[in-house]
């Protein structure tokens, strides 16, 4: 299962359409249950990020330097991960 482009959006949601009815989905909340509901039902499965996960974050991220991102990240246990081009928005001091 994976993630990416996430961008600190902790709190950000939407209503969709799914099999005829509106749900809300989007918030980090939501997107966690929904992926730790799944990796419990699926052996095997890994859980993955591909980057993006921090920078041109809200204000709920942004304001404290996306450590609430990085928070929840490791709180979901991630198998695998990888950077994109925002996590060296801060340079690279900041990325170690």
């Amino acid at each position: 299962l994976g993630l990416n482009d996430f961008h600190g959006q902790l709190d950000t949601d939407t209503k969709v359409t799914l099999n005829g009815q509106e749900v809300l989905a989007g918030s980090m909340e939501y997107t966690a249950a929904a992926m730790k509901q799944r990796e419990a039902t699926s052996p095997n499965t890994l859980l993955v990020h591909a980057g993006d996960m921090i920078g041109g974050s809200p204000l709920i991220s942004a304001l404290f330097q996306d450590e609430p991102t990085v928070e929840v990240m490791e709180a979901m246990g991630f198998d695998v991960g990888t950077v994109g081009n925002h996590e060296f928005d801060e340079g690279i001091d900041e990325l170690k």
